[in-house]
């Protein structure tokens, strides 16, 4: 796990594992799809992209990851065009394209495309973020099984990924939780590329009453 720097809340978003209300009967348990989540971000760390939003790391403390941090950039989507703000809508939407085909290529689905998943900079450039909810195609020669224990109402046997106020401690107790079928996988990048066109669509719209105002 890439440990963050110190950078101040201005500079970074941080993002905690929701313990909040968790139940022991959960499945899966939110430190394990945070874990997943961090993986995540550790694999495309190695693999980068200039419109997926910077990941600094993990904070740590002790054994306990706290919070993971990406770089805070100028403001949503969503927010800018609620602020009817002018912005570069070709550079947008061709960045966020960009993104999108590059993670697919890696065989990752992003999940959850909306304007609140996409972060702008200054100069309009589009940053993908938040992979909570994102999927992985399972390869073929390295298909993980299904954990022991998947029943929806069995505890953890371990303390891999174990709750606490303080953070998570460990790794994923499901270390392929977001491996799903190639055909699951194909559903979810048809599902992104829908959400892309939403946004793209939205955007066109925008853009032409900002014009129309001015």
């Amino acid at each position: 796990i890439t440990e963050a720097p110190k950078v101040t809340p201005e500079d970074c978003y941080a993002k905690n594992p929701k313990v909040v209300g968790y139940s022991p009967t959960q499945y899966p348990a939110p430190s394990a799809v945070f874990m997943a989540e961090v993986e995540l971000l550790e694999y495309l760390r190695v693999h980068p992209h200039p419109n997926i939003a910077y990941y600094y790391g993990c904070t740590v403390h002790g054994n306990y990851i706290t919070e993971y941090c990406v770089r805070r950039y100028e403001d949503t989507l969503e927010r800018t065009m609620g602020r009817y703000a002018r912005f570069n809508s070709r550079k947008v939407a061709r960045g966020l394209r960009a993104a999108l085909e590059h993670i697919h290529a890696l065989g990752i689905a992003h999940g959850s495309v909306s304007t609140r998943m996409v972060m702008l900079t200054k100069r309009s450039a589009a940053m993908l973020y938040n992979f909570e909810h994102a999927c992985r195609s399972t390869p073929q020669e390295a298909a993980p099984s299904p954990p022991a224990s998947a029943d929806p109402g069995a505890s953890p046997t371990s303390d891999a990924g174990q709750e606490s106020e303080a953070g998570v401690k460990g790794v994923a107790s499901d270390v392929g939780l977001m491996f799903v079928s190639h055909e699951e996988f194909e559903r979810a990048v048809q599902q992104d590329l829908k959400a892309l066109g939403v946004i793209e669509k939205a955007i066109d719209q925008y853009m032409r009453a900002w014009w129309r105002a001015k």
